[in-house]
């Protein structure tokens, strides 16, 4: 399944709140100005944002279940 498919069937939309990279993120997650990030804006909200490189099309999930 490609990352737009994934956004499109989970109804995920882009989000344009400020967002940090948390501390405990791994070292090789460096986020470049061609992330586009997705989630957040709703009422269920629990902190799972989604990055789709613009360029390569390359997706990082982060996923946060409470």
């Amino acid at each position: 399944m490609n990352g737009g498919m994934f956004l499109k069937q989970n109804s995920i939309s882009i989000d344009k709140d400020s967002w940090t990279v948390p501390n405990d993120a791994p070292n090789w997650f460096k986020p470049t100005d061609n992330l586009v990030r997705y989630g957040g804006g709703d009422d269920f909200d629990q902190g799972s944002r989604y990055f789709r490189d613009s360029i390569t099309g390359i997706c990082f999930i982060y996923e946060i279940q409470l």
